[in-house]
C-alpha cells in the first residue's frame, strides 16, 4: 500500500522565491511540477520542447497520486527522492526510463526543498545524451567481445569445439536469444549442403540443434534468396516477417522473429554461417 505522506504538498510553480527560480534555472527544466497531499496544480514550462508533451495533463491525472498514473517503481523512486529532499534539504538527482504515449523518454529528474514540507521537481528529456551513451556502451561491449574472441582464436586449437565458448560471447553482445553455426559438407555426390552444427541458446529458449530439417540443406533449393543475399549484400538481417516464402517458413517454424546471418570465410572461400 504506497501513499503519499502527510508531510508532502503539491503547489503551483509559480512563486517568487529566488531559489526556485535558480533551481529551474539550473536545471533546464522541461516541465516542473510540485507535489502536495492537499492540492496538485501543474502547469506546462512555456520552455518546454515539442518533443515532451506531458501527457498526464491531459490524461486527467491533476489532483491524483503519483501511483495512480506511473509504473509503481517509478512513483516509488519519486516518492523516495521527494522525502529526501524534504528531509535533508540535499537536491536528488536521478533518472529515468518512461514510455509516453508507445515512446519511450529518457529524463533526468531533480528535487529539491522548496520549503518545510514542500518539493520542487524538475524533469528534463535526456533522449540525446543518453542515446548516445548507450550507443558507446554497446560499441564498447562489441570491441571487448572481439579482442576476446580473437585471443581465443590465437591461443585455441581450432576445431569445432572452438565455437562453444564464442557464440555465448556473440549473443551476450547481440542481446539475441541464440547464436549458431551453420557449415557446408559435401554429399555423396559432391554436392555442397549446408548443415546446423553448433549452437547456443539462452535459458527457457528451445534448442534446435537435433533439427532434422535443419541438417543437409541445398541452397539453391532450401535457402535460395538467402543465399542470393550472401551473394549480393554480404549478410542477411531483418524482421523474419519480411522475408520470403522459404526462408520465412524455415525460421518462423524455430519462433525467430528477426536474425542476423554473417557468411564465415576463410582463405577466400566460404564454409558456412
Amino acid at each position: 500500500d504506497h501513499r503519499q505522506p502527510k508531510h508532502e504538498r503539491r503547489h503551483d510553480v509559480g512563486g517568487d522565491r529566488e531559489h526556485r527560480q535558480r533551481e529551474a534555472q539550473e536545471a533546464v527544466a522541461a516541465h516542473l511540477e510540485k507535489d502536495s497531499s492537499q492540492h496538485d496544480r501543474t502547469r506546462r514550462d512555456p520552455g518546454t520542447p515539442p518533443d515532451r508533451d506531458i501527457a498526464f495533463l491531459r490524461a486527467g491525472h491533476v489532483g491524483r497520486s503519483v501511483f495512480d498514473f506511473l509504473p509503481p517503481h517509478l512513483a516509488e523512486r519519486k516518492m523516495r527522492a521527494i522525502e529526501a529532499a524534504i528531509r535533508t534539504g540535499h537536491l536528488q538527482v536521478y533518472e529515468q526510463a518512461i514510455t509516453v504515449e508507445g515512446e519511450l523518454h529518457y529524463e533526468e529528474v531533480r528535487v529539491a526543498k522548496s520549503d518545510s514540507d514542500e518539493a520542487l521537481l524538475m524533469i528534463r528529456n535526456i533522449n540525446e545524451r543518453k542515446t548516445a551513451e548507450l550507443e558507446l556502451a554497446k560499441r564498447d561491449r562489441y570491441m571487448t567481445a572481439l579482442v576476446e574472441i580473437q585471443q581465443l582464436l590465437l591461443s585455441t586449437q581450432v576445431n569445432g569445439a572452438l565455437y562453444d565458448p564464442i557464440l555465448p560471447m556473440i549473443g551476450d553482445v547481440f542481446e539475441a536469444d541464440g547464436a549458431y553455426i551453420f557449415e557446408h559438407h559435401r554429399d555423396d555426390e559432391g554436392n555442397v549442403r549446408v548443415s546446423h552444427t553448433r549452437e547456443w541458446c539462452k535459458a527457457g529458449i528451445t534448442p534446435q540443434i537435433d533439427n532434422p530439417e535443419l541438417k543437409n540443406l541445398d541452397y539453391q533449393v532450401d535457402l535460395p534468396w538467402m543465399f542470393e543475399q550472401f551473394q549480393t549484400v554480404g549478410v542477411v538481417n531483418g524482421p523474419v516477417s519480411t522475408m520470403p516464402g522459404l526462408e520465412r517458413e524455415h525460421l518462423a517454424a524455430q519462433g525467430i522473429c528477426s536474425i542476423l546471418e554473417v557468411p564465415l570465410r576463410a582463405n577466400g572461400e566460404t564454409f558456412g554461417f
